[in-house]
């Protein structure tokens, strides 16, 4: 994994974290690894990190899901027109979609990081996805997927934007391993 001068794009639906956080992380990830990621070395003053905390706040903590609404594992993430906007790349009917779009295109990322949970897996690009999987000791691994058809923000990265992307599934919170 290249980690020169990178642009790293950050759409990170239920984790709150700064950038400088983000940066500091990586370089302890690397420090705890035994050094074993040298690209991350000194990342802190190499990596234009572009962070979008949350794409649709309000539908995060007020949404609903129709396909899980009635789960009370249901994380809501419908926007007030109640599009799922984890599934509208490609129709963009959501303007929250449209926006993330066009900021994505805007700054043209070199990898593209799509954090969501608690699925524990990751999806997408090997060489990004793997370090995820190592250090977060994520199970299950579907490298070079990218379901097109579901309209998955990360898969319409990779087709048109054409950059290294993954889509990350942390582990449940209430996980013993986490």
């Amino acid at each position: 994994l290249h980690c020169g001068n990178e642009r790293i794009f950050v759409h990170n639906e239920h984790l709150c974290i700064g950038e400088s956080e983000l940066k500091f992380n990586l370089s302890r990830i690397n420090e705890s690894a035994g050094n074993k990621y040298p690209e991350f070395e000194g990342i802190e003053d190499r990596m234009h990190l572009l962070l979008v905390p949350c794409a649709n706040p309000d539908g995060t903590y007020a949404g609903i899901n129709d396909e899980r609404a009635t789960s009370k594992t249901a994380f809501g993430r419908c926007t007030a027109e109640h599009i799922d906007i984890n599934r509208d790349f490609g129709n963009f009917k959501a303007q929250e979609s449209v926006y993330l779009r066009n900021y994505i295109q805007k700054y043209n990322p070199n990898i593209y990081v799509d954090c969501h949970g608690w699925l524990d897996e990751v999806l997408g690009n090997k060489e990004v996805g793997s370090i995820f999987v190592n250090e977060f000791n994520l199970s299950i691994t579907k490298y070079n997927q990218y379901p097109y058809e579901y309209g998955y923000v990360y898969a319409w990265v990779n087709k048109h934007i054409t950059t290294k992307s993954v889509l990350l599934e942390f582990k449940n919170s209430q996980s013993a391993d986490v």
